[in-house]
């Protein structure tokens, strides 16, 4: 697959046709001796499907729950989901989400979930387990370290392979300065001023 790019001998970046700008995202997959993982789904259904077909998808793991980061979730129905345990409650089903991220006014809430559904391909999704800060995820082979950055959202996280670093650091920092000097404000609890604390 031309789309995947190696970063480390088991993790690698799952590009997206709009090299990670909405309303695509960046994926990572996590190739452990023991299961596999899809960090994100938001790289395209076509790039998604053809992870799973290639490499097989055990486990599909979302950093947070903006729709360009788990518009794909609905096709890896009866693998494992794991989302952070921050406001766990309000993930899954587009009108919770919708309520959250740009609520309480009904028509805006209604133009967001048909945008989302339309032009992003997103499907309610159920979580199977939630996971929390600096919990440690073993694919065998290479681990996760779980670290809530709060700030582009209250539930973002970025994962530390206990081995090589700090990784999704370099697209959130691409991405916060991206916004911030567009002006953009993606949504109401994002926090731009924690979120380069918690990354630095």
């Amino acid at each position: 697959m031309n789309d995947i790019i190696p970063i480390t001998e088991r993790l690698y970046l799952v590009t997206s046709p709009t090299q990670g700008r909405f309303p695509l995202a960046f994926s990572f997959l996590v190739m452990g001796t023991d299961s596999h993982a899809l960090i994100d789904t938001g790289c395209g259904e076509k790039a998604c499907r053809a992870v799973a077909d290639h490499y097989g998808v055990d486990v599909v793991i979302n950093s947070h729950c903006h729709p360009d980061h788990v518009s794909g979730n609905h096709l890896f129905e009866g693998q494992e989901l794991w989302i952070p345990k921050e406001r766990a409650a309000e993930t899954g089903a587009i009108p919770r989400l919708a309520h959250r991220l740009v609520g309480p006014d009904r028509q805006i809430m209604t133009n967001w979930e048909n945008f989302v559904r339309k032009e992003l391909g997103m499907r309610d999704y159920c979580h199977t387990r939630t996971f929390v800060d600096n919990q440690r995820l073993d694919f065998g082979g290479i681990t996760l370290q779980a670290v809530h950055t709060p700030g582009h959202l209250d539930d973002h996280y970025c994962f530390l392979e206990v081995i090589y670093g700090l990784f999704e650091r370099h697209m959130v920092e691409k991405h916060l300065l991206e916004m911030v000097m567009a002006g953009q404000v993606e949504c109401r609890d994002g926090k731009y001023d924690v979120l380069s604390r918690a990354v630095s």
